[in-house]
Protein backbone atom coordinates (compact mmCIF):
# COMPACT_ATOMS: atom_id res chain seq x y z
CA UNK A 1 0.00 0.00 0.00
CA UNK A 2 1.43 3.37 -0.93
CA UNK A 3 1.67 5.96 1.48
CA UNK A 4 -1.09 8.11 -0.44
CA UNK A 5 -3.22 5.34 0.14
CA UNK A 6 -2.71 4.75 3.77
CA UNK A 7 -3.27 8.67 4.07
CA UNK A 8 -6.73 8.39 2.47
CA UNK A 9 -7.97 5.11 4.07
CA UNK A 10 -7.25 6.72 7.35
CA UNK A 11 -8.70 10.29 6.58
CA UNK A 12 -12.09 8.27 5.71
CA UNK A 13 -11.82 6.30 9.32
CA UNK A 14 -11.44 9.12 11.10
CA UNK A 15 -14.05 10.82 9.15
CA UNK A 16 -16.51 8.20 9.48
CA UNK A 17 -15.49 8.11 13.43
CA UNK A 18 -16.28 12.13 13.71
CA UNK A 19 -19.54 11.41 11.84
CA UNK A 20 -21.13 8.63 13.86
CA UNK A 21 -20.33 10.10 17.22
CA UNK A 22 -21.56 13.71 16.27
CA UNK A 23 -24.59 12.55 13.93
CA UNK A 24 -27.42 14.78 14.25
CA UNK A 25 -25.94 17.48 17.15
CA UNK A 26 -25.24 20.72 16.17
CA UNK A 27 -21.95 22.76 16.87
CA UNK A 28 -21.91 25.30 19.16
CA UNK A 29 -21.81 28.61 17.65
CA UNK A 30 -21.36 30.70 20.57
CA UNK A 31 -18.20 29.05 21.75
CA UNK A 32 -15.49 30.82 21.26
CA UNK A 33 -13.09 30.40 18.55
CA UNK A 34 -9.02 30.21 18.96
CA UNK A 35 -7.73 33.08 16.64
CA UNK A 36 -4.11 33.41 15.39
CA UNK A 37 -2.74 36.13 17.19
CA UNK A 38 -1.82 39.09 14.69
CA UNK A 39 1.32 41.23 14.56
CA UNK A 40 -0.91 43.99 16.37
CA UNK A 41 -1.08 42.13 19.06
CA UNK A 42 3.24 41.75 19.77
CA UNK A 43 3.76 45.31 18.57
CA UNK A 44 1.41 46.19 21.26
CA UNK A 45 2.96 43.81 23.87
CA UNK A 46 6.37 45.31 22.94
CA UNK A 47 5.64 48.88 23.01
CA UNK A 48 3.62 48.60 26.28
CA UNK A 49 5.09 50.31 29.23
CA UNK A 50 6.57 47.88 32.16
CA UNK A 51 3.57 45.82 34.16
CA UNK A 52 5.68 47.32 37.67
CA UNK A 53 7.10 50.40 38.42
CA UNK A 54 8.61 49.63 41.40
CA UNK A 55 9.00 47.06 43.76
CA UNK A 56 6.01 47.40 45.96
CA UNK A 57 3.69 47.40 43.01
CA UNK A 58 5.31 44.08 42.21
CA UNK A 59 4.58 42.64 45.24
CA UNK A 60 1.10 44.01 45.60
CA UNK A 61 0.35 42.59 41.97
CA UNK A 62 1.95 39.02 42.59
CA UNK A 63 2.31 38.25 46.19
CA UNK A 64 5.96 37.75 46.10
CA UNK A 65 8.37 39.18 47.62
CA UNK A 66 11.34 40.53 45.13
CA UNK A 67 14.59 39.04 45.86
CA UNK A 68 18.17 40.38 44.02
CA UNK A 69 20.11 37.87 42.86
CA UNK A 70 23.84 37.00 44.21
CA UNK A 71 25.65 38.40 41.25
CA UNK A 72 23.45 41.77 41.73
CA UNK A 73 24.68 41.56 45.62
CA UNK A 74 28.11 41.32 44.42
CA UNK A 75 27.86 44.51 42.19
CA UNK A 76 26.62 46.17 45.54
CA UNK A 77 23.70 48.17 43.08
CA UNK A 78 20.70 48.88 45.09
CA UNK A 79 17.64 47.47 45.36
CA UNK A 80 16.14 49.40 42.47
CA UNK A 81 18.44 49.26 40.08
CA UNK A 82 17.92 45.54 40.61
CA UNK A 83 14.54 45.29 40.57
CA UNK A 84 14.60 47.25 36.55
CA UNK A 85 16.90 45.10 35.85
CA UNK A 86 14.12 42.12 36.37
CA UNK A 87 11.56 44.64 34.83
CA UNK A 88 13.13 44.24 31.27
CA UNK A 89 13.75 40.78 31.60
CA UNK A 90 9.54 40.84 31.77
CA UNK A 91 9.24 42.06 27.99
Amino acid sequence: MKENDLYTELTKLVDSAFDKHFKGKKMDTNQPQFTQPTQATFDFAENSSPKYLTVEEYTKATGKRFRMTKEQMQREITREQAFAEFVKTLK
